[in-house]
């Protein structure tokens, strides 16, 4: 069983097709190129495409790194707005307990 470089083509534009799909989500994006990744073959079925198979696994490893950043970002964002408004309830709580 021995890839070639031709099938690879066909995994990059499989990770074009997921990446601008407007069904799917940051999240489910980036649960694709992790079953991606994990699907690639083994280096020693790729003994004529070494190259081509270094370069897909390098762009599904950015895509999936970009994914983590978007995660990070919406959830730092939930993370804040949380914060401040458990902030807020805070000392209106201890402020009415202080002044009874």
């Amino acid at each position: 069983m021995n890839v070639t470089a031709m099938q690879f083509v066909e995994v990059l534009t499989s990770i074009e097709k997921v990446d601008a799909s407007p069904l799917l989500s940051p999240d489910q994006k980036n649960q694709i190129f992790k079953d991606m990744h994990f699907a690639l073959p083994a280096d020693f079925y790729c003994t004529t495409c070494v190259s081509t198979r270094e370069i897909v696994e390098g762009i599904l490893v950015d895509r999936l790194v970009e994914a983590k950043k978007q995660q990070e970002i919406q959830f730092g964002i939930k993370k804040t707005a949380r914060k401040s408004s458990k902030k807020n309830s805070s000392p209106a709580s201890t402020s009415s307990g202080k002044g009874k």
